[in-house]
């Protein structure tokens, strides 16, 4: 059987999990979410996701 080593989360799910994780020790440091277009951490901002650095190469990223 074929073992599933990455999904897509919500923003919504990923705060949640922010917050559960901050509670527990150390795990808020593995906790770490990763841009599907340049393989960059991003955070749950509101209703997206927003790159922790800035990444103008990223395919999903939008000026606005």
């Amino acid at each position: 059987m074929r073992k599933i080593k990455e999904c897509l989360i919500k923003p919504d799910a990923a705060r949640v999990l922010k917050a559960l994780a901050s509670h527990l020790k150390a795990a808020d440091d593995s906790l770490v979410f990763i841009c599907p277009g340049c393989r960059e951490p991003v955070q749950p901002i509101g209703d997206h996701f927003e790159h922790l650095d800035k990444n103008p190469r990223c395919p999903l990223t939008h000026e606005g």
